[in-house]
């Protein structure tokens, strides 16, 4: 899973991680309409999700780095489900 991860964001380009930061938001908003029913509940959730994230990488300095542009790939992978859904 791994690889295949890496291969993706590879796919992406130099910023190939916002495209797996996009598909953990649709993730992320899939699951929240599911548990809610909720449209808006899509893009909370994938706001939630990349803060917690963040929140972590800001916290982990020595292995990760906090970036705004990757909070808002993956609220943007909510707003498509929002979209979607609505």
């Amino acid at each position: 899973m791994r690889d295949f991860l890496a291969k993706l964001a590879a796919w992406g380009g130099p910023e190939g991680d916002k495209l797996l930061h996009f598909l953990a938001g649709m993730l992320a908003g899939v699951v929240g309409f599911l548990l809610t029913g909720e449209a808006r509940a899509a893009a909370l959730a994938a706001f939630i999700a990349g803060a917690i994230k963040e929140l972590y990488d800001s916290a982990n300095p020595k292995t990760h780095t906090a970036d705004v542009w990757d909070l808002l790939a993956t609220f943007a992978g909510g707003v498509l489900v929002w979209a979607i859904v609505r």
